[in-house]
């Protein structure tokens, strides 16, 4: 995966710095759901209380892409802020969506990106690609497998292959 697809470390840790100034504001929340959750735009913009899973601290994710419909756990200070607000949280378009990541981002990548970065960060952490393919609503592996094409540096290849 080509590295203007998701965003990097610092890319993140940059924009983590950012909507941590504006972190109970509507639009921050947003943005941190998507990364947190890797929804698609369309998806995120549907969420409703009703798929608010208060024991669980998770948000049920209906998939508009013909894959399966997913229950995603986030943290539970991110869970409260969302239920808090209201009965559909971000009441908005697409195209305003897009404004305000603009806004928030810090860098030219497009609100997709916060997706990949989602995928990127699980399977950097997990190695699971069904994970992955299940967090991320895809039907098909063969769909999920772009992720497998993350880029080692030589050190994490000599670690994985155990050469010293």
């Amino acid at each position: 995966m080509k590295a203007n697809k998701y965003l990097t470390k610092e890319e993140l840790n940059n924009l983590k710095h950012i909507l941590g100034k504006y972190s109970k504001e509507r639009d921050a929340i947003m943005i941190q759901v998507a990364l947190a959750t890797g929804a698609r735009a369309s998806e995120l913009l549907s969420i409703k209380q009703s798929d608010l899973s208060d024991d669980q601290h998770a948000i049920y994710l209906r998939t508009l892409k013909g894959g399966p419909d997913r229950m995603i756990p986030i943290k539970k200070e991110l869970f409260q802020q969302l239920k808090a607000l209201g009965p559909i949280p971000f009441p908005i378009t697409y195209n305003r969506l897009v404004q305000i990541w603009y806004n928030y981002r810090p860098v030219k990548k497009n609100f997709h990106s916060l997706r990949h970065s989602f995928a990127m960060n699980l399977y950097d952490r997990s190695k699971n690609v069904r994970l992955v393919q299940r967090a991320l609503g895809h039907k098909y592996l063969s769909t999920t497998e772009i992720y497998l094409q993350y880029t080692y540096t030589v050190n994490e290849m000599k670690k994985a292959l155990l050469i010293k």
